[in-house]
């Protein structure tokens, strides 16, 4: 009966879709306490080699930074009190219809260095989403911070806030859409809607200068392709 079980389980895993419990990335580095978070809130210490998978989310501690690189070269590395969640990450080397990335930045900032998805003939592929937008990957190194009653220490309004270190980025949130090159920043105009919730409002906006985002400095020893960009 158990060998019976055992041969069930791996035909219906065969069934599952491709990726699901695939591992996509590892933690590469990390400064502080970086966590994995289940779906009833349970934080999982996560340390250096661990890997993540679709479905992951990455929960960083105040003064923590994480590092993780992807399978398709790609890199991040989240801000302290930031949460992420991997939604699709699908690579396949001999087969570029099959590239699928889309990562949730649920709260705080992050900075990606995009890898072969969306690099392959297909620019839509490859997409971050915040709670108000999707920002669209054109091959490049950008940052992303939401600030939502929570960035008062370092002056900014509530709103999501974007800049490109290279390439481009187009940020999306329904209303309208932007394009923001190396240099450029954007901001999307948040209202709370209740606790815990909000909603874009207008267009996205190309702002004339930096409105004011914390420089990214994290730890040099933390990807230095990503890092080494910091502004």
């Amino acid at each position: 009966m158990n060998k019976f079980m055992h041969l069930f389980f791996i035909a219906c895993m065969a069934l599952l879709p491709h990726g699901l419990f695939a591992e996509v990335g590892t933690i590469a580095n990390l400064l502080g306490k970086i966590h994995l978070k289940d779906a009833s809130g349970v934080l999982t210490p996560l340390k250096k080699g661990d890997k993540v998978d679709v479905g992951s989310i990455v929960v960083s501690e105040a003064g923590a930074y994480g590092q993780i690189k992807f399978i398709d070269k790609g890199e991040m590395i989240i801000r302290p009190n930031t949460e992420i969640k991997i939604n699709a990450y699908s690579f396949d080397k001999l087969d570029a219809k099959k590239d699928n990335v889309e990562i949730e930045l649920v709260k705080g900032g992050l900075r990606r260095l995009t890898g072969l998805v969306g690099k392959r003939g297909n620019l839509e592929a490859d997409k971050t989403k915040t709670p108000t937008a999707t920002v669209g990957i054109r091959g490049t190194v950008f940052e992303a911070l939401t600030c939502n009653n929570d960035c008062s220490d370092i002056g900014l309004a509530n709103g999501e806030y974007f800049s490109t270190k290279t390439g481009q980025i187009a940020v999306d949130n329904g209303a309208g859409e932007v394009v923001i090159g190396a240099g450029q920043f954007a901001k999307v105009e948040t209202t709370i809607t209740a606790p815990g919730k909000f909603e874009s409002k207008g267009k996205p906006k190309v702002l004339d200068k930096d409105p004011g985002m914390p420089p990214f400095n994290p730890p040099k020893n933390l990807a230095p392709e990503v890092s080494g960009c910091a502004a």
